[in-house]
């Protein structure tokens, strides 16, 4: 739980939640495309490391 202060009405309140809401999503979504871009340039590597072993 995190604590997002204390309001004078429930729309301050709300407005409050649905801010630090679309925060946390921006923030889960950047990391999940961090981790896309990693395993996506590992398997290039692997891939790559592959096709090497291959020709020799």
């Amino acid at each position: 739980m995190i604590w997002l202060g204390t309001f004078s009405t429930a729309d301050e309140a709300s407005e409050s939640y649905k801010f630090k809401n679309l925060e946390f999503e921006e923030l889960v979504m950047a990391k999940n495309a961090k981790k896309d871009k990693f395993v996506t340039y590992l398997m290039k590597n692997i891939f790559r490391m592959m096709n090497l072993n291959k020709n020799h």
